[in-house]
C-alpha cells in the first residue's frame, strides 16, 4: 500500500514541495512588520516569490490584494492540473469557494437599491476568478434585476439549489443572510461528500484536517450567532454544519443551548479549543485562534508521510493562511497601524510563537 501510493504521488509531491518552498519565510514576516507605508511593503514582496507576479500589478493597496488572490488561485491550478479522479474533484471544489464569496458579492450588490455608483464601487470587490474554471459570469448576474433573476441565471449549477429553497427566508427578512448561510450550508454539505468519494485511507486524512475547519466554522458561527444576533437555539442548530473532527451532534447541541460563554467553553472540554479559546469572547479573535491551531495541525501532518492526498491539503492551507495574512499586513499599511497594534489579527503570528518555522 505504502509503495502504491509513493508511485502515485512522487511527481505531485515533489510538485507540492517545490510550491511550497516558495512560501514567504519567517524572515519575509519580520521584514513586513518592521516596515510602514505602502512603499516599504512593496519593497518586501520584490524581495519574495511575489516579484514574479510584478508585470500584471496594479499599483494599489488594492492592486496588491487583487495580485495576492491571483497568486492563491494560480496555487490552485496548479494543483488541479496535477490530479485526476476524485482528488480533483475535491480539490475543485475547495477552490470553488472563492466563486461561492463572489456570488454573495453579487447578492448583496442586487438586493440593494443600488445606483450605478453603488454597483461599480461595491463591484470592486469581486475576486477576478479564471472565466475556465466559472460557473457563471459575474458580469450577467450582475446585470439582474432581481435575486430571483439570479437564481434563474444559475440553473446548471448548485448554487441554485439553495438559493431558491431559501428563497422565502430573504423575502421575510429583507437580507441577503439567509441566501448567503443556505450557500454556505450546501457547499459544505457537497464538500464532505466529495471527502466521502476518497479511498478509505485519503478519506481518513481529510477528514482529520478539513472536519477542523469544520469546528473552527460552528464555533465561530455559534459564538458569533449568540454574541451579536441573539439567535435561538433551535436557529443556531439550523445554521450550523452536519460533520466535523470533535463537534459530535450532541456537543453541537449543548453549545447552541449554553447559557453563556463559560458554559460554552465548558461543553467544550474533551477538545484542543477550550484551552485556545479561554481568554477571549470576542467571536473574531477566537477565530483567529481556532486559525492557528488548524495551521499548526496542517505543519505538523507535513512531517509525516509525503506521498498521500494530506500533503496536497496542508500546502493549500498554508497559502491560504499566507494569503490571509498578507491582506491583513496590506489593510494594516493602508490605515497607517503600527505591527504592535495589529499583530493579534496575523495567524502566522500566533503560530510563530510555538514553531520556527511553517517552512
Amino acid at each position: 500500500m505504502m509503495l502504491k501510493a509513493a508511485f502515485q504521488y512522487s511527481y505531485i509531491n515533489a510538485k507540492i514541495r517545490s510550491l511550497k518552498s516558495m512560501l514567504l519565510k519567517r524572515i519575509d514576516y519580520e521584514n513586513m512588520s518592521r516596515i510602514s507605508g505602502y512603499e516599504g511593503l512593496v519593497e518586501c514582496l520584490k524581495r519574495t516569490s511575489f516579484a514574479l507576479k510584478w508585470k500584471n500589478y496594479q499599483p494599489s493597496f488594492d492592486g496588491l490584494i487583487q495580485m495576492y488572490y491571483e497568486d492563491l488561485f494560480s496555487s490552485y491550478d496548479k494543483v488541479i492540473e496535477m490530479l485526476s479522479g476524485n482528488r480533483k474533484k475535491l480539490i475543485q471544489h475547495l477552490y470553488q469557494k472563492y466563486e461561492m464569496e463572489n456570488l454573495k458579492v453579487i447578492l448583496r450588490i442586487i438586493s440593494s437599491e443600488k445606483s450605478n455608483k453603488k454597483l461599480t464601487g461595491k463591484s470592486r470587490y469581486l475576486l477576478s476568478l479564471k472565466k475556465k474554471t466559472a460557473s457563471f459570469s459575474a458580469k450577467d448576474l450582475l446585470k439582474a434585476k432581481n435575486v430571483d433573476e439570479i437564481i434563474y441565471l444559475l440553473q446548471g449549477t448548485w448554487y441554485g439549489e439553495p438559493l431558491k429553497h431559501s428563497l422565502y427566508r430573504f423575502a421575510l427578512e429583507k437580507e441577503t443572510f439567509p441566501l448567503e448561510m443556505a450557500l454556505d450550508l450546501f457547499y459544505y454539505k457537497r464538500l464532505w461528500q466529495h471527502i466521502s468519494s476518497l479511498s478509505y485511507r485519503e478519506r481518513k486524512i481529510a477528514q482529520n484536517l478539513l472536519g477542523v475547519q469544520y469546528d473552527i466554522l460552528n464555533i465561530f458561527w455559534i459564538f458569533r450567532f449568540k454574541k451579536m444576533f441573539y439567535f435561538s437555539p433551535e436557529e443556531i442548530l439550523n445554521y450550523s454544519l452536519m460533520h466535523g473532527k470533535y463537534l459530535s451532534a450532541n456537543r453541537r447541541l449543548k453549545l447552541a443551548y449554553s447559557v453563556d460563554y463559560n458554559d460554552m467553553l465548558n461543553n467544550l472540554i474533551g477538545t484542543p479549543y477550550k484551552e485556545l479559546l479561554a481568554y477571549s469572547d470576542d467571536p473574531e479573535i477566537c477565530y483567529r485562534k481556532l486559525l492557528s491551531y488548524k495551521l499548526s495541525l496542517a505543519r505538523k501532518n507535513w512531517q509525516g508521510f509525503p506521498f498521500q492526498i494530506g500533503t496536497i491539503l496542508d500546502y493549500l492551507v498554508f497559502k491560504e493562511i499566507e494569503i490571509r495574512d498578507l491582506i491583513s499586513l496590506t489593510e494594516a499599511n493602508r490605515l497607517s497601524l503600527s505591527f504592535d497594534k495589529v499583530k493579534d489579527y496575523f495567524i502566522y503570528n500566533h503560530y510563530a510563537e510555538n514553531s520556527e518555522s511553517t517552512n
